[in-house]
């Protein structure tokens, strides 16, 4: 398990603007970490990662703890959806399935590039929408176009999530 950094080590090492969400070296580390330069790397998912001795944190668990003492117990959730987006206004701590109901885009994978869109198998030409919850997938409907079939399912996503803020 990661050694976890105490909150008196943590603001001593790095500075934390609640109103921007960057992070900050209070005092030089290396000649990487120097005092008052942007600590952290951005990682391709946008979440931003900061190397503090031997370990690696996410930004969004360090800004949690910088202004409530300690580590969240499970999740940190940005609320608009954008990872790079730190700002202690933006942030909430949830449960693993909470933060999976703010999920808001499609998989990779995904020929229609829409959440919760799939394109109709067999002799049916359209698309079709379902969505999960609790392990439970429910089917929508059966749509003419994806954009329909998207926003079927955004409009059962906002009963079925409450935790979404689409």
């Amino acid at each position: 398990m990661l050694n976890e950094l105490s909150h008196s080590e943590l603001t001593s090492v790095l500075n934390y603007d609640p109103e921007t969400g960057v992070f900050t070296w209070a005092k030089t580390m290396s000649n990487r970490a120097q005092s008052g330069k942007q600590a952290g790397s951005k990682h391709a998912s946008g979440r931003t990662y900061i190397a503090v001795g031997n370990n690696r944190y996410l930004a969004h668990r360090l800004a949690w703890m910088y202004v409530n003492g300690a580590f969240p117990k499970e999740c940190i959730d940005h609320i608009n959806g954008d990872n790079s987006d730190n700002r202690i206004c933006n942030l909430r701590e949830a449960s693993h399935a909470e933060n999976m109901q703010n999920h808001r885009k499609a998989r990779s994978d995904s020929a229609a590039g829409l959440a919760g869109v799939s394109k109709a198998k067999g002799k049916r030409k359209g698309w079709h929408s379902e969505i999960k919850t609790n392990g439970k997938k429910t089917y929508i409907g059966y749509f003419k176009t994806k954009e329909l079939a998207h926003e079927a399912y955004l409009v059962e996503k906002r009963k079925q999530h409450p935790f979404c803020t689409i």
